[in-house]
């Protein structure tokens, strides 16, 4: 075994746990999982130990038939074995750059499934294959524009502007705009090898800076320097470097089976903690879970998870004990009541019409003893924001006026993130739709039920109509809020919400929520409790953000070694 080979072998676990964050699209696996940072710098690894000549054996009787390049720096980027030779892309190769035809010609441009494919560099899949396109021209473009026949299939496409290096193969005849060039390679050098070293080597060449990311230009193109071996390397390189390819999307297919697995039966232990009503099973999966701790949690996704999961225990008086000394829930309901009555008594508040009775299929678990089933307007009401009225603008400039919108609602508060502002005379027309530090928001239209406090430099600032205030009576604010963000209440608000193009959650259907009321004392331990809990659990997830930034140090560490 090799030093190189044993490089990676030794340290296999780094290559496989090294995880980057998570991404839409990830090349040769369409997966949408986090990255494995390790498996992506191998890949890397492989190809530039290729480019190198030191991934196949090598045969020194083997003859290049190709003359050195008499374009070739006197500086060459890395030593290569001696049968192999620099040469320039035009040496090797015959390369083309596309066009674009005028996109203010609709006469070139067709919106169906007709016409020619044409090609951009958002088409391109890189190290794969191009099938179809976003978008396609007409027989005039052929005939005015591009004036020859599209592309063949088979032709490697590369993109040499803005994103450089990006390469694919046409499946099908195409047209392609001029950030791409359409590469012929010559009898020098195999299409294959060509396209698997191309990438390393154009982000290697001269570039420099465009609006958007680099480019190269016509004469860094020429000047593009390739590794050529012998055909018959090149191709036992490529049979190589497929073979190791392989292995490493097997790598890969086993970390996202392994991780599938892994969340499936996180969820399944989890939900039973929060659905046993029987003492003896909770304590069973509770046992389990404590036990495997240090293998169910290890990542920053499974932590999250906990923290959802300890909120949803505790709002069903899982977490805290109950002491049947103090205040029933019923007591308190009867205090808010009264209280509410006073305010109608002195018009501070319109009476409302009577909630509706909670039925026994309608409560979502066994309550503890002293606990009470209520409805959110038993002690609160909801009131909506407001629109910005007809011809009303934002203010081009800071006022002490702010009109706080649902992007601005992050985090559980909120935040100072692209504030808008209203003049004084906008204010006065809406002066009454404001909201108090006192309160807490709630988020109705297209996201829906995120809850979360005010801060006080936000005290009687207007409010969005995507968003409605809370405005609560006698309950513990922070219990209320984790209330609120549980799972038993997420799920009310969903099957509340109007299912239209952008979802939207009506003042009334807020009002109506069911809600486990605790007695009051038994709601400030729920919060010490699980405010302990939440940090905890922060603490975990930095360890976990430490681990990995290290995993991936240690993965860049290696990769140096087993190139110097």
């Amino acid at each position: 075994m090799s030093q190189t080979q044993r490089l990676i072998a030794d340290h296999i676990n780094i290559w496989t746990s090294a995880q980057a964050e998570k991404k839409s699209g990830r090349g040769r696996s369409s997966n949408n999982v986090g990255n494995i940072f390790g498996i992506q710098k191998m890949r890397e690894l492989i190809l530039e130990l290729a480019v190198q000549g030191r991934l196949a054996s090598n045969n020194l009787n083997e003859k290049s038939s190709i003359e050195e390049s008499m374009e070739i720096h006197k500086e060459i980027p890395f030593k290569l074995p001696k049968n192999w030779k620099w040469v320039c892309l035009p040496d090797i190769t015959k390369y083309k750059v596309g066009k674009t035809p005028s996109t203010k010609n609709s006469s070139y441009w067709t919106g169906s499934n007709n016409g020619y494919s044409w090609v951009s560099i958002a088409d391109l899949i890189h190290g794969g294959t191009i099938s179809k396109t976003s978008k396609k021209v007409t027989e005039l473009a052929q005939k005015e524009v591009f004036k020859s026949i599209p592309i063949e299939a088979g032709t490697i496409l590369m993109s040499f502007k803005l994103t450089i290096g990006k390469v694919s193969i046409l499946e099908v005849p195409a047209y392609h705009n001029e950030a791409i060039i359409s590469i012929y390679p010559s009898k020098f050098i195999n299409k294959d090898f060509l396209f698997k070293i191309l990438p390393a080597r154009a982000k290697a060449g001269i570039s420099k800076n465009a609006i958007k990311g680099n480019t190269l230009n016509s004469k860094s193109l020429a000047k593009l320097l390739i590794p050529l071996p012998p055909l018959p390397e090149q191709l036992r390189i490529v049979s190589k470097v497929n073979e190791l390819m392989v292995l490493c999307d097997q790598l890969e297919q086993k970390y996202i089976n392994s991780n599938q697995i892994h969340k499936k039966l996180l969820k399944l232990l989890l939900d039973s903690l929060a659905k046993y009503t029987d003492a003896n099973k909770f304590k069973d999966t509770y046992q389990l879970i404590y036990s495997h701790f240090d293998i169910l949690f290890t990542t920053e996704e499974s932590v999250c998870d906990l923290k959802k999961t300890l909120v949803d225990l505790a709002i069903m008086g899982k977490l805290t004990p109950q002491n049947h000394k103090e205040e029933p829930a019923s007591e308190l309901i009867k205090k808010i009541q009264n209280r509410k009555n006073k305010f109608i008594e002195e018009r501070k508040i319109k009476k409302e019409k009577l909630s509706k009775h909670i039925t026994e299929n309608e409560k979502l678990f066994k309550l503890p003893k002293g606990w009470e089933w209520t409805r959110l307007n038993n002690f609160s009401e909801i009131k909506g924001g407001k629109r910005l009225p007809a011809g009303e603008t934002f203010s081009t400039k800071k006022t002490p006026y702010i009109y706080i919108q649902v992007t601005n609602m992050k985090n559980d508060e909120i935040v100072d993130e692209n504030l808008k502002y209203i003049s004084l005379e906008t204010y006065n027309k809406i002066k009454q739709y404001t909201i108090s530090s006192e309160d807490l928001y709630i988020t109705i239209a297209g996201t829906i039920g995120d809850v979360g406090s005010v801060p006080d430099r936000f005290n009687g600032m207007n409010l969005t109509e995507n968003a409605a205030k809370i405005v609560f009576h006698d309950v513990n604010k922070e219990w209320l809020i984790y209330s609120l963000k549980s799972s038993w209440s997420k799920n009310q608000f969903l099957d509340k919400s109007v299912k239209v193009a952008q979802p939207k959650l009506g003042l009334h259907k807020i009002s109506t929520l069911i809600i486990a009321l605790p007695p009051l004392k038994e709601q400030q331990r729920i919060v010490s409790n699980l405010k302990e809990l939440m940090s905890l659990c922060d603490v975990l997830q930095s360890h976990i953000q430490q681990a990995s930034m290290q995993q991936k140090q240690i993965a860049d560490v290696l990769i140096s070694q087993a190139l110097n």
